[in-house]
């Protein structure tokens, strides 16, 4: 049986339960609509070029606190829209057993692979391999490579994230 894990998936309730960095947060955007709803989570940056700034690269993230069944299986998805692509993103949820940190899901998104419409939004998933016993809690993570942020100004909306554990 599946159960989501993610509160306020397509940010209708504003940044409730997500951490945004500085500079991105919730937006209503009458240019690219939401992928579902009336709101997306944007991550926003400059070109540090243009605006000098210490401010991280962008992302945004949600702390599930456990336990998560032993040896069930995660699904991270989600829908992106690459406004100025090219674009490497990555999304991750990282497992946690009590606090020390263990791999979980990685999606890598490399530039040049999410090159569609500038209205439309790209379904990205991953999976977990059967979780390990004692998971207290995951950190679910989308943000824009460091590398990609130094040298660019961009914009990434993303909408309907999920997680899934699918207790076998």
């Amino acid at each position: 049986m599946a159960r989501e894990l993610i509160q306020n998936p397509s940010f209708e309730a504003g940044t409730e339960h997500w951490t945004f960095t500085p500079g991105s947060g919730p937006v209503t955007n009458l240019i690219v609509p939401a992928h579902t709803g009336t709101t997306s989570g944007a991550l926003l940056s400059i070109n540090p070029a243009l605006t000098p700034s210490i401010l991280p690269p962008p992302e945004v993230s949600q702390f599930i606190p456990g336990p998560l069944a032993p040896f069930s299986l995660l699904r991270l998805s989600f829908y992106a829209n690459f406004s100025n692509p090219p674009t490497e993103v990555s999304a991750t949820v990282t497992l946690y057993a009590g606090l020390i940190p263990l791999p979980g899901i990685v999606i890598h998104i490399p530039p040049g692979s999410n090159v569609i419409s500038f209205t439309e939004y790209e379904y990205y998933e991953g999976y977990s391999q059967p979780l390990p016993p004692g998971i207290t809690g995951a950190l679910v993570k989308i943000g824009i490579s460091p590398s990609t942020f130094a040298t660019a100004s961009i914009a990434i909306l993303v909408d309907d994230i999920s997680l899934t554990e699918d207790v076998l």
